[in-house]
């Protein structure tokens, strides 16, 4: 039988051994076939008592790992659903968290057979099924159950299959059988043409439409109600909707609306007001010769190539606009053009488009030259704004992708139309195990790029080094810039130079340590100005043991001034993941500062609970509670922040949030990048999507191939990595996709890249963006996988490495 698979192909094999299988050893016609890393992964899962969700895997294919024949892999695939509702984004089976963890039935825990030991379910009366889930202990690997495997019940198996199962090894007696075995129904194959794994295991029992050309709609509800302290309150609720249309051969169309009433108090000279908006969007179409152009009419953002328009020091950014847009593109050339009327999103809750003033219009071209190499040129011209003056502004520059085979290379030049001149080199270079980073800018003190004026007239150099291997990872680097390079009397000015150093140790699998170092000196550029010296020291230990996963954090910052008192900042804080012991997540944080100021002393005391699990069925809740003691001369307070959220997956096309907070006492110091505000919030959130339709067959996918990455920056405030419903979004930073795509997060540090190519991806965060103290302890490049049709999620947390 194996010579005949080899000859007529597997499926041909397939074919015969349904024939055969009665007379026959041949392997079970549904026999599952385990993912590469299956054995280690598997073992693993069954020690533990849980399987920990990777990239692009779904639930049949995980339970494929753990049984010998497609009949109980579906079978096993249904139980894990009931089993694990909170490992699904929205209650939706198709769409598994990243890192979540899949409790197993016990009989599939250790000292349970093996896939290779488990026989296929002999034509008998079958056991029922386990339904209840089994808590897995912290301490150690769960018990072996003494429960034998249980079979799946028969008309589950008949359902996925037209074969009756059989006994490994065992042939029955002849009648029973022939009378057991209908006449065979033609082989489909699943994998070319028949319903795709979530369907076989009945996690989407929806019809589908397939008429040709897939179509996908979208509305959105929201409202949200703000009560601040000392400016009164605001509410604002916004309709949007989403419709997207792929043709056979004219392209695909999107068009988006969105519509807004905002209610402000008094003291807003805004006022109430009503705005509409909408863009339409024409993508993936094919021009002669092969070009690809993707246009937007509307609301846009028109944005330069990222090699081209972004360096350490030295970030341009067009204006949003309302206007058009259009990019045409080979493999070898790109030409981007823009123009519109300047404006911004305005709105907390809720954001919207509004109209602020003057006119901006931009051009670029880049051109690759060879393999690694690439030279571009860029262009912004902006009339009528109410906040810059009249300018055009051009760049151009030369690039070296970075690669294993060479260094990557970045030199840029731009001058405005009056004279006012910018330039800026980067180079990053890898030497085996250690990566630097060095380079140099310089900006005229009256350049301007757009709307984007630079905030300051600086030059400088950088020089900043990785260092990682399977136990330690360490970062250092130092810097010299000047600014005020006129010595203007009008704004001060220094001459700084800094340098920081940071390491993390691996002691052992449960186990981290590390800390860090910074030093700034600032003197002043102008007679009279009195300088200062900035510094700040930080260590952290991580354990993972019998009570959850223990985080200890010490943070020291001091700032030396001149001409009067020091002051400094002495922050402890312990973070800590509790086991879970049922479907609830428990997770607690204590924390201490003292601050040293030039008038006065504040000591804060912090205790956080948060918590978060499931209701009943697909209805999820997520909780905190901070309480914060402030001893201060100025007026002590007790009081407490609160936000609870409540995310329901009515139907497998609604979903609905209702999210409430409070924040009525500040936890930390203070952050003039972003202030505190005593407020009361409540928001509610109504979402319907649906599609319909069949995709278009297209080379190397398509838009029907794409999917969609979205994700938040956020400031991490206890270390772990995960975003709190406590702890805030970072606005403002740039996000680089595939070193092609960027994205600007919004008030809550949100961002999303729509209709991504599916497969793996990298993204990064641009650190030039980040706002001082924060920073990442390590900036290199994360991958996301992106499925057919998939959201992607990933949140990035930001952490205080200097200053």
């Amino acid at each position: 039988m194996a010579r005949v698979a080899r000859r007529i192909g597997w499926d041909g094999a397939r074919a015969a051994c349904l024939l055969l299988a009665l007379a026959t050893s041949c392997p079970p016609v549904g026999a599952a076939n385990p993912t590469p890393e299956a054995p280690e992964r598997t073992e693993q899962a069954r020690q533990r008592g849980f399987w920990v969700i990777a990239k692009g895997e779904h639930l049949l294919r995980i339970a494929r790992n753990f049984t010998a024949s497609e009949p109980e892999a579906g079978a096993l695939a249904r139980e894990l659903k009931a089993l694990n509702e909170s490992a699904f984004i929205g209650g939706d089976a198709t769409r598994l968290i990243v890192g979540a963890r899949l409790t197993l039935p016990p009989r599939y825990r250790d000292g349970a057979p093996t896939v290779t030991q488990v026989a296929l379910p002999a034509p008998a009366t079958p056991k029922a099924l386990a339904t209840t889930p089994a808590t897995p202990v912290a301490s150690g690997p769960p018990k072996a159950s003494a429960q034998p495997p249980a079979s799946a019940p028969l008309s589950t198996i008949y359902s996925a299959s037209s074969v009756p199962p059989i006994a490994a090894n065992t042939l029955p007696p002849a009648e029973p059988l022939k009378a057991a075995t209908p006449a065979i129904a033609p082989y489909v194959d699943r994998v070319l043409s028949g319903p795709s794994d979530e369907r076989e295991v009945g996690l989407d029992e929806k019809p589908r439409d397939t008429s040709p050309g897939l179509r996908q709609w979208a509305a959105e509800y929201r409202s949200d109600y703000r009560r601040l302290t000392d400016y009164g309150t605001t509410r604002a609720d916004g309709v949007a909707a989403r419709y997207f249309m792929e043709t056979e051969r004219s392209g695909d169309f999107t068009l988006l609306a969105q519509a807004t009433t905002f209610d402000t108090p008094p003291l807003d000279p805004r006022g109430s007001r009503s705005l509409v908006t909408g863009t339409l969007l024409h993508e993936n179409f094919t021009l002669p010769g092969g070009a690809i152009a993707n246009s937007a009419l509307g609301v846009v953002r028109p944005l330069f190539p990222v090699w081209l328009s972004t360096s350490y020091r030295v970030t341009f950014t067009p204006s949003l606009l309302e206007g058009v847009r259009t990019t045409i593109g080979t493999p070898e050339s790109e030409l981007r053009l823009g123009a519109g009327r300047i404006g911004q999103l305005t709105g907390v809750g809720i954001q919207q488009f509004e109209r602020t003033s003057g006119d901006e219009a931009i051009a670029s071209f880049t051109q690759r030259l060879g393999s690694d190499w690439s030279a571009g040129a860029a262009a912004i011209s902006v009339r009528d704004s109410a906040t810059i003056a009249n300018h055009t502004t051009v760049s151009a520059g030369v690039g070296r992708e970075f690669s294993p085979t060479g260094p990557g290379i970045k030199l840029q030049a731009a001058v405005t139309d009056d004279g006012e001149r910018a330039a800026w080199t980067d180079i990053i270079m890898r030497n085996g195990r250690l990566t630097q980073r060095f380079g140099g800018y310089y900006v005229d003190p009256d350049f301007v790029f757009g709307e984007s004026a630079a905030t300051r007239d600086i030059r400088g150099a950088y020089w900043r080094g990785e260092y990682r291997d399977t136990q330690a990872f360490y970062s250092f680097g130092a810097e010299g810039s000047q600014d005020n390079l006129k010595r203007d009397p009008t704004r001060a000015g220094t001459n700084n130079i800094g340098g920081y150093g940071n390491v993390t140790l691996r002691v052992d699998r449960t186990l981290q340590v590390g800390g860090g170092f910074s030093a700034r000196n600032e003197n002043p550029r102008l007679e009279g100005e009195a300088g200062r010296q900035v510094s700040m020291a930080n260590a952290f230990l991580s354990k993972s043991w019998l009570a959850g996963v223990t985080r200890l954090d010490a943070n020291y910052n001091l700032t030396r001034p001149d001409n009067q008192r020091n002051e400094s900042t002495r922050f402890l804080q312990w973070n800590q993941e509790w086991p879970r012991t049922g479907p609830v997540d428990f997770s607690t944080q204590l924390g201490l500062s003292n601050e040293s100021l030039v008038d006065r002393d504040v000591r804060r005391r912090l205790a956080s609970v948060q918590a978060r699990g499931p209701i009943y069925g697909d209805l999820r809740w997520d909780a905190s509670v901070t309480f914060v003691d402030v001893d201060d001369p100025r007026g002590s307070e007790r009081n407490y922040n609160a936000a609870v959220t409540l995310d329901w997956n009515v139907a497998p096309q609604w979903s609905l949030q209702l999210l409430w907070f409070r924040n009525r006492v500040q936890p930390g110091a203070d952050n003039p990048l972003s202030p505190f505000l005593r407020e009361d919030a409540i928001q509610f959130n109504a979402r319907y999507e649906d599609s319909a339709g069949s995709p278009y067959p297209r080379v190397a996918g398509g838009r029907s191939g794409t999917g969609r990455v979205a994700g938040s920056v956020f400031f991490d405030e206890n270390g772990d990595g995960e975003r709190q419903a406590n702890e805030r979004g970072a606005p403002g930073v740039q996000v680089i996709l595939d070193e092609r795509q960027s994205a600007v997060t919004d008030n809550d540090g949100r961002f999303q890249f729509a209709f991504v190519p599916s497969g793996t991806h990298r993204v990064r965060v641009l650190v030039e963006r980040v706002p001082l103290p924060w920073g990442l302890a390590d900036d290199a490049q994360r991958e996301v996988r992106v499925d057919v049709r998939g959201d992607a999620r990933l949140d990035i947390g930001l952490t205080r490495i200097s200053p």
